[in-house]
Parts: C-alpha cells; sequence; structure tokens
C-alpha cells in the first residue's frame, strides 16, 4: 500500500475542505486561486495514488514532505488573505444593483459571426494546403486530424502575421460576447439576449478544435465556469445544499470534459488508451514525475542557464534587441527530458507547476515563486473579485487565470509572457471597452442598505 501517496492525498483533501468551508462561513467566492490548484492538486494526487495502489509502489520521503510543505505553505496564503480582506474591501451584504441588459446590435452580433466564420475558414485552409504540401492525406476527418498535429508537432505550421492576429482578435472578441451572454441569461432571463451571440462562439469553439491541441480549450472552459459562478454566486450558494449540488455538477463537468479530451485524443490519431491510463498520463504523472526528479531519477533533468526552462520569454526578447544571452528554447516543452514511469512505461515532461521552478531554481526559489505567484493573484483576486464588481478588472482577471488551472500540471505563469498575450491583452482591453464598458459603465453590486433607499427615493435611482 502506497502509504505516503494517501497521507499525502488525505492531506490535500482536508485541506480543500478546510479552505472551502471556511470560505463559506466567510461568505466569500470560493474559487480563490488557492482553491483551484489544490482542487487540481488533489484530483492528479488521487489518480496517482490508484496507479500506484495497483503497483505496490510509493512516492518518496523526500517528495511526501515537500509536497505537503508546498500546500501548506500556499494553503496558508490563502487563509492569511482571508482574515485580512477587510484590507481590501467592507464586509457588507451586497446584491446585485443594476440589471440592465448590455445590448449590442444584431447587425453588429451577425458581421462578427460572418467575420468568426470567415477567419476559421482561412485557418482550415492553411492547415489543409499546409497538410497536402508536405505529402499528408486529408480525405478523413482522423487523416487531417493526424496530419494537423504532426505538423505543428514539428513546428511546419505557419500562419501569416495577418491571420495570426485575426485568430487574436477573434479569440478576445468570443470572451467578451461569453461574457455578455452569461451576464443578460443571468439577470435578464431573455433567451433572445442570449441566443444571438451563440453561433459566434461556436464558430470559435470550432477553430480552437483546429489548434489540435487542448489548451484553448481548457481556458475556455476555465473562464466559462468561473463568469457563470461569479454571476450567479448568490443563487447558487443561498443554502448548504445548494453548495453540494452544485459542487457535484461541477466536479461531473469537470469528468465528463476530461472524457471528451480523452474521445479528442483519439480523434487526432493517437494511441488508443483506456480512459483511466489516459487521465494518468496528464493528470496523475506530474506528481510521479516530480517525485522522480526530486530523487535524480531523471537523466539530464538540469538547467544550463539561469532560467532557462522558465524565462524563455525574456532571453528571446533580450535577444532581438541586440543583447548577447543565451538562446532559450526550452518552451518547446518536448525539449524537457521524460521521466520513464514503468509498468506500463509512460513518457511525460510534465512535473507540476513547480518541476520547472525547481528546474531552474532549486528548492529555494521554487518555494520563494510559490510565495510570489499565489500572493500576486490572491492579492488581486481579493482587490478586484471579492468585491464582485462586474469591471474591466474583474473580468480581465478570469481571462488570466488559466495558469492556476495548469499547476498540478504544468508552469503556465511564465508562458504569459510572450507577445501573442500582449496582443491579446490589448484586443481584450478594446473589445470590453467598445462592446461593454463605454456603453454600461454601472454594472455593479450595491451594498443591501443602499438598494432600500434607492426605492425609496425613485429620482436618485432614474438620477443614477
Amino acid at each position: 500500500m502506497p502509504v505516503l501517496s494517501f497521507l499525502l492525498c488525505l492531506f490535500i483533501f482536508l485541506d480543500l475542505a478546510g479552505l472551502l468551508i471556511l470560505r463559506h462561513f466567510k461568505k466569500i467566492y470560493l474559487f480563490s486561486p488557492v482553491s483551484i490548484i489544490v482542487f487540481f492538486l488533489f484530483f492528479s494526487s488521487l489518480i496517482s495514488l490508484i496507479y500506484l495502489w495497483t503497483r505496490s509502489a510509493d512516492i518518496s520521503v523526500l517528495s511526501f514532505f515537500v509536497f505537503l510543505s508546498l500546500v501548506f505553505l500556499i494553503s496558508c496564503i490563502d487563509i492569511l488573505f482571508i482574515f485580512l480582506r477587510h484590507k481590501f474591501i467592507k464586509d457588507k451584504e451586497r446584491e446585485p444593483r443594476f440589471k440592465n441588459p448590455i445590448d449590442v446590435s444584431i447587425i453588429v452580433v451577425a458581421v462578427v459571426t460572418i467575420l468568426f466564420a470567415l477567419v476559421t475558414y482561412l485557418q482550415f485552409k492553411t492547415i489543409r494546403t499546409t497538410c497536402i504540401k508536405h505529402g499528408y492525406e486529408v480525405d478523413t476527418i482522423s487523416k487531417f486530424y493526424s496530419a494537423m498535429r504532426s505538423l505543428y508537432n514539428s513546428s511546419l505550421m505557419n500562419f501569416s502575421g495577418i491571420l495570426t492576429q485575426l485568430l487574436a482578435a477573434q479569440k478576445c472578441l468570443a470572451y467578451i460576447f461569453t461574457i455578455i451572454a452569461v451576464y443578460n441569461f443571468v439577470f435578464n432571463k431573455k433567451l433572445v439576449r442570449v441566443l444571438s451571440y451563440i453561433p459566434a462562439i461556436l464558430v470559435y469553439i470550432v477553430s480552437m478544435f483546429l489548434t489540435s491541441g487542448r489548451t484553448e480549450l481548457i481556458t475556455f472552459f476555465a473562464f466559462l465556469v468561473l463568469v457563470v459562478f461569479f454571476f450567479y454566486w448568490d443563487s447558487f450558494f443561498s443554502s448548504k445544499i445548494e453548495i453540494i449540488c452544485w459542487s457535484i455538477i461541477f466536479v461531473s463537468i469537470f469528468v465528463l470534459l476530461g472524457y471528451g479530451f480523452y474521445e479528442y485524443a483519439v480523434l487526432l490519431g493517437k494511441k488508443k488508451i483506456n480512459f483511466i491510463s489516459y487521465a494518468y498520463q496528464y493528470l496523475g504523472s506530474p506528481i510521479l514525475a516530480f517525485n522522480n526528479a526530486l530523487q535524480g531519477n531523471v537523466p539530464n533533468f538540469s538547467s544550463a542557464y539561469f532560467g532557462e526552462h522558465t524565462l524563455y520569454f525574456f532571453y528571446s526578447l533580450f535577444s532581438k534587441m541586440g543583447i548577447n544571452v543565451p538562446e532559450s528554447t526550452a518552451i518547446n516543452y518536448a525539449l524537457m527530458p521524460a521521466a520513464l514511469l514503468e509498468n506500463p512505461v509512460i513518457n511525460t515532461n510534465i512535473y507540476t507547476a513547480w518541476g520547472r521552478w525547481y528546474l531552474d531554481f532549486g528548492y529555494a526559489g521554487m518555494y520563494i515563486l510559490s510565495i510570489v505567484w499565489i500572493s500576486l493573484y490572491s492579492y488581486v483576486f481579493y482587490r478586484v473579485v471579492q468585491k464582485r464588481e462586474m469591471n474591466y478588472f474583474s473580468m480581465l482577471y478570469f481571462f488570466c487565470i488559466f495558469p492556476l488551472w495548469y499547476f498540478a500540471v504544468e508552469d503556465g505563469f511564465y508562458s504569459t509572457f510572450s507577445l501573442s498575450f500582449i496582443y491579446k491583452f490589448g484586443y481584450f482591453s478594446v473589445f470590453y471597452y467598445i462592446f461593454i464598458g463605454r456603453h454600461n459603465t454601472s454594472i455593479a453590486w450595491a451594498n443591501k442598505q443602499d438598494n432600500e433607499h434607492a426605492e425609496l427615493n425613485p429620482a436618485v435611482s432614474e438620477e443614477q
């Protein structure tokens, strides 16, 4: 029996339960940065535990205490912010005040949908042409996806600069439309105000499938779930029963999404394996891979220079500026050494977010970066999101939250630093101002006593 793995899984579960219970009694939004990270760490540890149990293996004592201390550290940061939240907001009962729909002209939405379809068609045409150019067969869906994946993996898939920018703009505008659709559905319950945005969002989803990877799908799903729970907070969690029910629904959606990725992987032409093995390979293996790395059992698990596997964007940027720095290629995850997990042999290059930090900066850097990144995200969360104001900064937070969802698998914090993300940041900001901010500057949650005052003084409400 893998005693240490069982104790680690049990500790993470109790830690997660404690954090959620504390947040419930403090009436705080459940999806804090630490809650998200610990949630996925629990699933990862559970899957790795099942794997080790069937093979009479276990993690090392060193790995057990390292994981234990890291989870305890980030949980303490979250607890600290919970009790210091009064420094950021006043703890008053709040309820939705401004519920006017966010109206975008049907003509504008239709034009955007057509443009989305055109951009997606150009994306598909470019992929198909490139596949044929390199001798791949594309006469069936399976062959097309297999060829597309091969080209992406070999870095032979190149889009023009204009198409790349159009795809980035499409993504950001699809996220803006998602915000509007969810907001209008929650606060107006009129399907007409929601359905008009669905075609554009569906076209974007088709475009995501043409990227061959699951990253975009996971990111979009994370954004959608958090925005829905953000707007529905008062409706969903008015009782303990509702908390349990919605938690079960959320976990079920998570499992179904994982199974969808499994079927998607089969479509892409990957080797047919059962769902449990697939789940282990992508969610359970990082803990065991990091365990092997900490024990020195991964060949060539080292950095040739400072920050080789994390600071690659900065090295690339400095190099383009003419500064003589090492040329980093660590953005290609396949270049990382593989941890061989035997019986069956599974190759992996994912070591949790802590793996790259440990690889580049050692134990001290791993703990310091945990404090820095978790504190930064927690500060923004309590400063912006916990106020429960639907504004640019709260939506931007959800747009940039994807590293937290990947934490149990891979480092996503430093991958944020790229020219592509800078472009997307700009597009998201502009589109938010055009479609939401400029026309609906008063969308917010007000204190309950303010609403009562407004009801007694209609003139004040009309003036606002």
